[in-house]
């Protein structure tokens, strides 16, 4: 169901979201809200807190997946110092997460 209020910008353009809305939505003081236009109306869209321990976990996945692509599989290296140290530093990360 939908459901509608009329609000009154202020001389700043700023504008109340209501108390009952926002306390559906769980909205919290200081909490990061996006604000965009779509066919010609302005969007509010609560953004999405994020845990902090699945999103180390997401970088683990991904910092994996990278080191066994290119180190585990037969993809040849490049000699380079770049590559090299690339490669040093990346290994130190997987060993730390790892905890070695």
């Amino acid at each position: 169901m939908k459901r509608s209020v009329t609000r009154r910008l202020d001389d700043l353009g700023r504008i109340v979201i209501p108390s009952d809305f926002r306390e559906e939505l769980g909205m919290e003081p200081g909490e990061k809200v996006e604000i965009y236009i779509e066919e010609g109306r302005v969007i509010l869209k609560r953004t999405v807190k994020t845990d902090p321990l699945s999103e180390i976990n997401s970088l683990k996945e991904r910092i994996s997946k990278a080191y066994d692509i290119a180190w585990n599989n037969d993809v040849p290296s490049p000699s380079c110092p770049e590559y090299e140290e690339m490669h040093k530093a990346l290994k130190a990360v997987m060993d730390a997460l790892r905890g070695e």
